[in-house]
Formats: C-alpha cells, structure tokens, sequence
C-alpha cells in the first residue's frame, strides 16, 4: 500500500481514500478516516501545546490582516479541534474544582455554625463572684479569707464594682471625697484600694484576677454566653517595681516603645503604687508615672457611655506616719508622680479604703 502522511490522510474524505487507494479495506479506509481514534490521540493537549496553538493562530491572523491578497493561513481542522477541546476541557475543570470548593467551605461553615452553639454560662453577678473568689482565694492563699464585719466592708466594693451592681455606689468604703475633690463613683474608672500595710489589698485582687481568668478559659472551652461578660472583666496584673527591673533591662529605643505600648493597652492592676523606684536607663525615668500619664490619654480616648474601657487598678498604702488618712495618702502620690497626675488619678480611680491592721504574722 502506498504510504501517506498524516498530513494527507487527514485531508481526505473517505470515498477519496477508496479512490486513491483501492485496495484498502473498509476497515482500513475507517481506521484512517474514524475521528473517534484519530481525536483521542491528537486532541487531549497540554498547556504547552495550548499556548504554541494560540500564538500560532494570532501569527496568522496577523499575517492574513497585513497581506489581504495573499491566500489566507489559517490553523487546521485538528488544530481548532485541540484548542476546543483543551479549553472546553479546561473550563470544566474550573468549574469542577469550584463546586469542590464551594461543599468544602459548605461543610466548613456547617461545622463552625454547630460549633458555635453557645450554652447558658455562669453570669458574673455578686453572687457568684463573692461564692467563686472565696474558693479562689482559699486555693491561692492556702487558708479561707477571714470574714469580719470589717473584711466584709472591705470586700463589698470589690465585689460589686466587678458585678457591675448599682449598689456599688453607696457602698461605705467607696470615698466621696479627697481633700476639697469630691469623688464621683463610676464603671468607667478602674479601682483604687489605699489601706495599711499587709490588711489584705493585693491578696484579694490577686484571688480576683484569678477567679476571673479561671471562669473565662472555661466560658471559651464551654461555649459559654457569658464569655463577653467574663473577658470584660479581666486585666493584667504587675507589681510597680517589677515594672521598673523590666525597664532597666531595655537596650534600644524600639524596644522601650514596645515597654510602654504593651503597658498602655488592656485593663492593667499595679500593685503597691509609690513604692517603687526610678528607673536608671535612658536616664532618670519615673516608669510608672509615666504609665499612669499615657494610660490617662488613651483612657480619655473612650467615650464615657462605652462599659468596656481601659481601666486601670492600683493598690497603695496610707502614709508611712499617717495610717488612715486618705488624704494624705494621696497627697503623698502627688509629690511621688506630680500635680498633673494627682489630678487625673481621681479621673481614673474609683478610690476604696481597706480598714483594718495587717493579717500579716
């Protein structure tokens, strides 16, 4: 049998072939004429042969739009063939891909939507404060808080200024006034609990803090509904002087802007406030008056009808020579920290009493 190229074979009908070549069975006129072999082998090309069929035909449509009278070049039947086929096969799998995407998120967003199911929480009321920081306590101090007419006093503001009870207002220890200022009791301030040394102020705020992150870790494991309530209420707690060994340990002025931004976010608890000393790097520097003075700006950045405000809770004690004296209590932390702070820390603190001698033995 005469051999042809693929070239001519494709190009010949097949009663061409038969004429050209009589010789030829039926069955050999189909295996060369069929499109069902010849397309299952030449059709199904790569992106590579994709891309050359593509510049191929726009060299062609180039050269038949600059040369108008010459014949026209233009790609073979095979060749139109292949490019439908690989860009029918292509948007298929497109298409396929994006209904695979499409049930994976389905499923995705399925399960977040069951996993977001939230359980009725423990709401923190005064009753399940006062209830769960007497447990805390005992756990952290290894002994029960003594109850006394006077801790109890001492206790109540505490509990319901985190309650967010109204009676925390005419609580007894909460002070009205300081000096010629009058004090005006709010949930937008932080606390500020001036007593004795050792009669139980940091004991009571630690088990606080604890019992509060405690019940916040089980409302996000839980589920809970409450868990906005509980994150609302929990802050940092760092004592004045370990701020001031953290400060000293600065080497760069980068890291010294990371000190004070990580300090001036978030509701924050300084322990012992006037006790402190200054810290001797990058010069002389009062750490924590400085604190107090950016938390004060960023704490004025809230509006006042906003619940969840940055607060700030101290502890101090009364005056070395003048136990019980409020007044001077504070005045003292006017020459510690300045004027301009002393004033603020009214704006920023609800001040609380703490009566009593110290537990300490």
């Amino acid at each position: 049998m005469k051999k042809i190229s693929q070239q001519e074979y494709l190009k010949l009908s097949p009663d061409e072939l038969k004429s050209k070549f009589p010789n030829l069975s039926q069955a050999d006129i189909d295996f060369y004429t069929g499109p069902k072999l010849l397309q299952d082998v030449s059709e199904n090309i790569g992106i590579r042969k994709y891309n050359s069929l593509i510049q191929k035909q726009s060299d062609f449509n180039n050269f038949n739009v600059i040369n108008p009278n010459k014949p026209q070049r233009n790609l073979s039947e095979v060749e139109l063939n292949q490019i439908e086929t690989f860009e029918n096969r292509n948007l298929q799998n497109k298409f396929e891909g994006l209904q695979d995407r499409k049930e994976y998120w389905e499923n995705v967003y399925s399960n977040h939507e069951k996993s977001l199911q939230f359980v009725e929480g423990l709401i923190p009321d005064k009753k399940n404060i006062y209830k769960n920081f007497l447990t805390a306590y005992k756990f952290i101090n290894r002994c029960d808080f003594i109850l006394t007419e006077e801790s109890i006093k001492n206790l109540e503001p505490i509990i319901k200024y985190f309650a967010f009870d109204k009676t925390f207002f005419d609580c007894e220890n909460s002070i009205k006034t300081v000096g010629n200022k009058v004090l005006v009791p709010s949930f937008n301030k932080g606390l500020l609990i001036i007593g004795n040394v050792g009669n139980g102020k940091t004991s009571v705020m630690n088990a606080i803090q604890f019992m509060i992150d405690y019940y916040f870790k089980k409302a996000i494991s839980d589920n809970w509904d409450t868990s906005g309530d509980w994150n609302r209420l929990r802050f940092k707690f760092r004592t004045t002087e370990s701020l001031v060994t953290e400060y000293e340990f600065i080497k760069s002025g980068q890291e010294k802007e990371m000190f004070f931004s990580k300090y001036c976010k978030g509701n924050l608890f300084l322990d012992d406030l006037k006790r402190e000393k200054d810290a001797s790097n990058f010069g002389i520097t009062n750490v924590v008056k400085s604190i107090l003075e950016k938390r004060y700006n960023n704490q004025k950045n809230y509006s006042e009808e906003k619940v969840n405000v940055l607060k700030t809770f101290g502890t101090m004690n009364f005056h070395d020579d003048y136990p019980n004296n409020i007044d001077l209590a504070m005045q003292e932390s006017g020459l510690r920290y300045g004027a301009h702070i002393y004033d603020r820390l009214f704006e920023m603190f609800n001040v609380i009493e703490f009566k009593g001698k110290s537990f300490r033995k």
